[in-house]
């Protein structure tokens, strides 16, 4: 078996919804059980991909291999490629400097870590010590600090430059934004760490909701049951999912090559997609034999 890192860049706001309201919100975000956290089910990840598949006809066998048969003949076997939930790796938030900063907690970078170590891939980083409760760590060149504090929302935090989270900016941006080099400046720079239950609460606090009506042509107003409130992921945000090839009658690297022809490009993910929602960017970074 091979594997890869699969991350997820949302270029627009990311809509992959429950199919049920939770409290006033009519239309969430899926939420893991667990942390809270917002985060993208594989199935939504292999379903997307598997749609693009369309202009690769020529290649109908193997594609078959890689996402399993048709509806029709899907006791024949399983599909050779496994993709993992989408776990949030860097949540953009608003910064009363720098304009926005990519949050994450040791957590976060941690589960990264595991599932890449699970998966043979080298991570390249090593998590930083957490910071603690109202201070934030921050990279050499950032530009989120201003004066030894850092505002984020409606919070400020005491700002504290910290060598290991360089060293995680630079192996998350080569991955994220490997042919982007302004990109990855720009990740280097809004990287920010801090403790776990701050990160938890902004993870709540600082998704969008917006309010949605359709109106009704003959008076002009909302019509009947035409007013809903729907959650998304804000644009900029950063998920990873593992990415596992586990060969039957193909080779593990046709399998992943297969991927990393079908995440070329702008694709769209999870609903809403007649707003503008869920339009992302995909890589696959790292690789290695999994254990």
């Amino acid at each position: 078996m091979k594997a890869s890192t699969l991350f997820i860049h949302a270029l627009s706001p990311l809509h992959s919804g429950t199919g049920q309201a939770v409290g006033v919100v009519d239309l969430p975000i899926s939420r893991e059980a667990t942390t809270g956290w917002p985060m993208v089910p594989g199935s939504s990840i292999k379903g997307t991909l598997r749609d693009r598949c369309e202009g690769l006809a020529e290649e109908r066998s193997l594609l078959e291999q890689a996402f399993g048969p048709p509806s029709s003949s899907a006791s024949d076997h399983a599909g050779e490629l496994v993709f993992g939930d989408a776990q949030l790796l860097l949540l953009p938030v608003r910064s009363f400097f720098g304009t926005f900063a990519w949050a994450t907690c040791p957590l976060a970078l941690d589960r990264l870590r595991r599932d890449q170590e699970a998966t043979g891939i080298v991570p390249g980083f090593q998590v930083p010590a957490a910071p603690v409760s109202g201070k934030a760590s921050v990279s050499s060149q950032s530009c989120l600090a201003h004066q030894g504090k850092v505002y984020l929302e409606d919070l400020d935090f005491d700002a504290h430059p910290d060598p290991g989270l360089d060293q995680v900016a630079q192996v998350l941006a080569a991955q994220v934004f490997p042919r982007d080099e302004v990109w990855r400046a720009h990740l280097t720079a809004r990287v920010l760490l801090l403790a776990e239950d701050e990160f938890k609460y902004l993870a709540k606090v600082a998704i969008p909701v917006a309010a949605r009506i359709r109106m009704d042509d003959q008076t002009k107003t909302v019509a009947q049951g035409g007013l809903w409130y729907e959650e998304y992921l804000p644009a900029e945000t950063v998920l990873s999912a593992p990415l596992i090839a586990m060969p039957r009658t193909s080779s593990a690297e046709q399998l992943l090559d297969l991927a990393k022809r079908l995440v070329e490009g702008t694709i769209q993910l999870g609903g809403k997609a007649s707003v503008g929602r869920g339009l992302v960017r995909m890589t696959l970074g790292g690789g290695g034999d999994a254990r």
